[in-house]
């Protein structure tokens, strides 16, 4: 440092906004990116970064220009061990604001999105995560058999009025992690749930290959080990660009299947193992498959047999830790 010369103070940001990506679309991730430029919020109010997550090849700053010119900070982060976890982990490490709003790199945000959650954090200091609706553009448009999956696949409105959930009730006020807003005191402990291992890294995907799932109520779940609520704010709003390629029914049962094993590492990250005697049991398997013909009448026979791929799934980790 020069002598004489007092360096420039850190800002200090509001909000946090952190996309983790691993090769993205790049005409998504550039409509995603206008979202964030177009917001109807003061510039100095965030501060955005991008993680790019073991990319075949790197993403050019350019992408970043429509943020710069809007008066946004925006940075660009590698994080080089493959998976949505350490490229979370890397952001909340190289952050210090307050909050985290976590964004996927397959949304567009309303233009009022950041607006509207920060009136949301004024008012209700008592909540430590929270997110809005997950709306499905109506181009993509799946057949009706695919819609009982979708939200599970994080598309989700739960109409016009806010639920602040009771500690140990979240329900539907538990946020994807699409669109959440995550307090400090939320992050560090989900730090500190990472530092403990038992299976943590097991949760969320790697790459376009694994299908591992439940990092999102992992994160939001620790809300309650802190003592916040977990809310759902309709005024939030967003588009998710899903790939068609997750409409493939293929897809959907591989995907059902792991979301089953997916529960029960979650329940052992949170130390909180299941006593439901049917989920360390074939019986759960028995009951979907019985269940077939009134879940078909209530949904469709694919999401029908999904349910059934669920609860192997839960059967087959169960199985697995109960021999470990």
């Amino acid at each position: 440092m020069v002598e004489g010369v007092v360096p420039s103070p850190t800002p200090s940001y509001l909000i946090e906004v952190c996309v983790c990506t691993h090769n993205p679309r790049p005409d998504i991730l550039s409509a995603m990116i206008l979202s964030v430029a177009h917001q109807d919020v003061l510039p100095g109010s965030l501060r955005f970064t991008l993680v790019n997550n073991a990319s075949d090849h790197p993403i050019s700053e350019e992408v970043l220009m429509p943020l710069r010119l809007a008066g946004i900070p925006a940075r660009i982060l590698v994080e080089s061990e493959m998976g949505i976890l350490h490229a979370r982990l890397r952001a909340i490490r190289a952050s210090s604001s307050e909050w985290i709003l976590w964004i996927d790199d397959d949304n567009v945000l309303f233009p009022d999105f950041f607006r509207q959650g920060l009136a949301f954090i004024s008012n209700h200091p008592e909540v430590g995560c929270f997110g809005g609706k997950l709306l499905l553009p109506a181009e993509l448009n799946p057949s009706g058999w695919v819609r009982p999956f979708l939200p599970s696949l994080a598309i989700r409105d739960c109409g016009d009025l806010t639920i602040i959930a009771p500690l140990g009730a979240a329900g539907v006020a538990e946020p994807p992690g699409a669109g959440a807003w995550v307090k400090r005191k939320v992050l560090d402990e989900y730090l500190e749930l990472s530092r403990a291992g038992s299976g943590f890294f097991s949760l969320g995907r790697k790459g376009k290959s694994g299908l591992s799932n439940c990092e999102d109520t992992c994160m939001m779940r620790c809300a309650e080990r802190v003592g916040l609520a977990c809310a759902y704010a309709p005024e939030l709003r967003l588009w998710h660009l899903l790939s068609p390629n997750r409409f493939r029914f293929k897809y959907l049962m591989r995907f059902m299947r792991a979301n089953g094993r997916s529960h029960i590492v979650l329940e052992h990250v949170m130390a909180k193992p299941t006593r439901r005697p049917g989920r360390r049991s074939f019986n759960g398997v028995l009951k979907a498959i019985l269940r077939l013909p009134k879940t078909t009448l209530r949904h469709s026979f694919a999401y029908a047999l999904g349910r059934v791929f669920f609860e192997y799934g839960i059967y087959e980790e169960s199985s697995l830790r109960s021999r470990t």
